[in-house]
């Protein structure tokens, strides 16, 4: 489940990936900051959910929400959704 494979950059070089989509941002995620494994398949989904969403943005509305960190937008998040919102915040 957690083996890695051969990756092809646009760059031309190949790199080595554990073989869950997406390959080089969950294997950065693993390897640079210590993501349990279990974890990367989640992580890496919604991170590239959140990409493609914000892609198709107009740009008033994704700057607004990229200037916040992921903790103040999660913790929005839950504060309407009446949710976990005890996030770190940057300060």
């Amino acid at each position: 489940m957690y083996d890695k494979v051969k990756v092809g950059l646009m760059s031309g070089e190949v790199v080595e990936c554990y073989d869950m989509k997406p390959r080089v941002f969950n294997t950065w995620m693993v390897d640079e900051l210590g993501l349990a494994k279990t974890r990367m398949k989640s992580m890496g989904e919604a991170v590239d959910n959140l990409h493609t969403a914000l892609s198709k943005l107009d740009l008033d509305v994704r700057d607004e929400l990229t200037i916040m960190s992921v903790g103040e937008l999660v913790n929005k998040f839950g504060e309407k959704e009446e949710m976990y919102k005890s996030f770190k915040e940057v300060k």
